[in-house]
């Protein structure tokens, strides 16, 4: 598929953070604003989705984005694709995309790119599977209007806050924290967006038993496996070649083809 939206941008974060799990609990993610890929609800109920101990798809006790600063970041990533370029100036002949499969690969030999295959059981569909377990939209802890394409600085899972006038690391599991600027003193706001949550239980005043020490975290070592339950319930595009149109998830698509 050569489409690149936030499902297709999701499945890839999915298959790398099930498959190449190095023990980190805790991430950092640098996204730009583009609102069809990572700036969005979709992303943002992922994330939440994943650092929340009663997710079925829990996998990390802190998630922290950042917005990038507008420029050029000469980070690898960044030049794997002018590399590229420059590199497939010398192919005579370009395709499909195996071809730049064997370009990827062979474009940097100081940092080689990994390149994984993508196959279309791969693919599937996260916006409408979260929508079982978020809304649409709801009102701010503060009320005032939430504005995720404008956030600098989204948090998951824990975070810091002032608490008693003191700068304390808290638990907030299922709320997403948002700065609008880079200064860490800004008060986050907090928004939630977990479906079976009534007025009473939305953004409850913080306890001093919320608060942790992130030392006391435990760290997962094994990468975790692909539940069947949730397999099930994933929509994943299928190419159907015979009329040329994509279908629902089938069991036997699970299977290797041959």
């Amino acid at each position: 598929m050569g489409e690149k939206g936030v499902n297709n941008v999701l499945s890839a974060e999915y298959h790398y953070q099930t498959t190449y799990r190095t023990g980190a609990t805790h991430i950092r993610k640098w996204f730009d604003g583009c609102f069809g890929q990572a700036n969005n609800y979709t992303s943002l109920k992922y994330n939440a989705h994943i650092t929340d101990p009663d997710s079925p798809m829990f996998m990390f006790e802190r998630l922290d984005e950042f917005l990038c600063v507008s420029g050029h970041s000469y980070l690898v990533c960044d030049a794997a694709c002018g590399l590229a370029q420059k590199y497939a100036r010398n192919m005579s002949i370009i395709c499909d995309k195996e071809d730049w499969e064997v370009i990827m690969k062979a474009a940097n030999d100081a940092h080689p790119n990994c390149v994984i295959q993508f196959n279309q059981h791969m693919h599937r569909n996260f916006k409408e599977y979260l929508a079982q377990y978020y809304v649409g939209t709801r009102r701010s802890a503060d009320s005032t209007a939430v504005r995720i394409s404008k956030a600098r600085w989204r948090n998951y899972g824990i975070g810091e806050l002032y608490v008693g006038g003191k700068l304390v690391t808290v638990a907030h599991p299922g709320e997403v924290w948002l700065r609008y600027t880079n200064d860490p003193h800004e008060e986050p706001q907090r928004y939630d967006l977990r479906v079976g949550i009534s007025a009473q239980q939305l953004y409850p005043d913080i306890p001093q038993s919320k608060v942790v020490r992130t030392g006391a975290l435990t760290v997962k070592g094994q990468p975790l496996p692909v539940w069947s339950s949730l397999m099930r319930e994933l929509l994943v595009y299928k190419l159907d070649s015979k009329n040329c149109s994509l279908r629902k998830f089938d069991p036997s698509d699970l299977r290797p083809e041959v």
